[in-house]
C-alpha cells in the first residue's frame, strides 16, 4: 500500500479513483504504515467509509 496522500495546504486531499468514467476509490491499507500508527489530518467532498477489520481503531 502506498500510504503516501496528496494533501494541499487547505488540508483537502486530492483522490485519485479506481475507475475514471466512475468515481470509486477503493483500498485496503494498515496504520502501520503511517506515522506513529496515525493518518494525517485532511478532507475531500467525497463519502468515506473505513471498516476495521482487526483491532480496534479510536481517539
Amino acid at each position: 500500500m502506498n500510504s503516501a496522500l496528496e494533501i494541499f495546504s487547505d488540508l483537502s486531499e486530492q483522490v485519485n479513483y479506481n475507475l475514471p468514467d466512475f468515481p470509486l476509490y477503493v483500498r485496503k491499507g494498515r496504520l502501520l504504515y503511517f506515522d506513529k500508527y496515525v493518518a494525517p489530518i485532511y478532507w475531500h467532498s467525497d463519502l468515506e467509509f473505513i471498516e476495521v477489520l482487526d483491532g480496534s481503531m479510536g481517539w
